[in-house]
């Protein structure tokens, strides 16, 4: 089995397979194996496919069914082989400064340890007479920001082993604003210094992926990403116990930090970083066989890609987008071989998935092929982009406590908030469901006082009338989408702010809720950590109760 390398996103360990569903299911008692039939890869750069980008794609909407349906078919399903899996390659950023800046930090154990000497560009060494004191800026750092899609200022927020990383640095100057700051970054782990890539010695700073920048006075904007300068941590640095080290200092050779009034906050340490291991995200694309409609004399609108057609169908834009929505560092995940049909679809029964009476049934049928299987994935239809318009309003449907669903393949992302996918945040939103997540009350499309959510969480803390992603704080819970490397169309990384009146692309509204553009909040993504296996309590970050409440 072949991996591929996606560019900058080093620390995924995606496997896939894909099992062939059978053509015809045998009437025996006892189910009998499926057979492998291919293998699926993830492309190097993701294609857009599909609805056009310029779509604006209907608010996310779920039904979350927890009836017990009793199945009706009389054919025998089969089960599924153990599957195996690969790690991607991993990517390591550049680690060193470039040739024009020779920072002079020499490696010591200690991470609190402060150099009694400048680190500045290389120049003859200034006599007093160049400095007048006051005109030199004293840099400090205000916070150490290490984030994996969702953290506030403190770092309260827990951190998945091997989960892409960025730590952000926020850099203030005093008494006025000055530019060409840079920082460095060091790591240790048991009281050894760590190395910021293949090649490089231990203790070695890690360079920012951004800058120099200008460090303001107020210490900058948090929504911008130049306000600050951000690293993306090497993949050793992303398990166990760290402590982090910033450093912050002007290349201009004319204020060295020696000489500002105080260089002893131009470093910041963060102790005590701890990275815990999660369970791997699991799930079964299954082809649902329907036509145009939902009228069996119509055209067939079945979505049923190949090995090869998956990633050109936008299948990859979709799956790819659960990292940037539950806090996983792999997945895995399977593509059937077949379709599934309405158990009497020869005699001309047809699935409505908008009608709210009959959307619910091709869920009957997957879990009732689910039902047999020891160990099963989720379970997750897949209906063609195609019948957008004749499933409206509805976009997904899961069974929380069957582990089953449907969602619509929708690859297309909004021009003015690139991170949001329109499948790929339903995808997120469907499987946080199967993950025990109720709604975010947030939405009222009727406008009639009360949010369109049912089965709502009574402990979401920030939902409706003004729902938010966290409590509005500037240096509260935000969220950054560390994955903007999977996606050709996104640049760089957003940050994505707790404030619902923030302007586009950094305003999001709850995953769980109906809102547009969704982005996994902090009480979710707290509750999706317990999940995967990750000790968090929302209550403790104050964020509402110890988990999901009645509605």
């Amino acid at each position: 089995m072949n991996a591929t390398r996606l560019p900058g996103w080093a620390f995924l360990g995606v496997s896939i397979l894909g099992l062939a569903w059978p053509v015809s299911l045998a009437a025996a008692m006892t189910p009998t194996p499926t057979t492998l039939l291919l293998v699926v890869q993830p492309t190097a750069t993701p294609p857009v496919f599909g609805v056009p980008p310029s779509r604006t794609p209907t608010p996310p909407s779920s039904g979350v069914q927890t009836r017990t349906p009793t199945p009706t078919q009389t054919s025998t399903p089969t089960a599924s082989p153990t599957t195996g899996s690969f790690a991607i390659p991993t990517f390591t950023p550049t680690a060193e400064f470039g040739g024009e800046l020779l920072p002079t930090v020499t490696p010591h154990w200690d991470p609190y340890y402060t150099p009694e000497f400048p680190l500045t560009l290389p120049s003859p060494t200034p006599t007093p007479q160049t400095f007048k004191g006051p005109d030199v800026p004293d840099l400090w750092v205000r916070a150490v920001e290490v984030t994996q899609g969702m953290q506030n200022f403190e770092n309260d927020m827990p951190l998945v082993e091997n989960r892409a990383t960025v730590a952000r640095v926020y850099v203030c100057a005093d008494p006025v604003a000055w530019p060409d700051v840079r920082a460095g970054l060091q790591a240790w782990r048991d009281g050894l210094p760590l190395s910021p890539g293949p090649g490089k010695p231990a203790g070695m700073a890690l360079s920012p992926a951004n800058g120099p920048i200008t460090a303001q006075v107020d210490c900058g904007n948090r929504l911008d990403l130049d306000d600050s300068l951000y690293f993306v941590l090497p993949q050793d640095w992303l398990h166990g116990v760290v402590t982090l080290r910033a450093y912050v200092y002007a290349a201009d050779p004319q204020a060295p930090m020696l000489f500002e009034p105080f260089d002893a906050n131009n470093f910041k340490t963060v102790p005590d970083l701890e990275f815990h291991p999660a369970e791997t995200a699991r799930f079964r694309f299954i082809p649902l066989h329907l036509h145009e409609g939902f009228d069996k004399d119509n055209t067939s609108a079945t979505f049923f890609p190949t090995e090869v057609t998956f990633g050109l169908q936008g299948g990859w834009d979709i799956a790819h987008d659960l990292f940037r929505l539950h806090p996983i560092a792999e997945m895995l995940v399977e593509l059937a071989g077949e379709s599934v049909s309405p158990a009497f679809h020869s005699f001309g029964d047809e699935w409505e998935l908008d009608d709210s009476d009959k959307y619910g049934k091709p869920l009957d049928r997957l879990q009732y092929y689910r039902d047999w299987e020891d160990n099963a994935p989720w379970y997750v239809g897949m209906v063609s982009p195609t019948l957008l318009d004749d499933a409206e309003p509805y976009l997904g449907l899961a069974r929380m406590d069957k582990g089953v669903s449907w969602v619509i393949m929708d690859p297309s992302h909004w021009n003015a908030t690139r991170w949001h996918i329109g499948g790929g945040s339903t995808l997120g939103h469907e499987l946080g469901h199967l993950a025990d997540l109720k709604h975010a009350p947030c939405a009222d499309s009727d406008g009639d006082g009360k949010p369109d959510e049912d089965n709502v969480d009574g402990n979401f803390p920030t939902g409706f009338p003004n729902c938010s992603l966290a409590p509005v704080d500037p240096e509260g819970f935000y969220g950054f989408d560390v994955t903007w490397e999977l996606w050709p169309y996104t640049d760089g990384p957003t940050v994505i702010s707790n404030d619902p009146g923030a302007a586009q692309p950094h305003r999001g509204s709850p995953l769980m809720g109906y809102g547009s553009p969704s982005y996994i909040d902090a009480y979710h993504y707290c509750l999706l950590l317990q999940h995967y296996g990750v000790d968090c309590n929302p209550g403790l970050l104050g964020l509402g109760g110890e988990g999901p409440g009645g509605g």
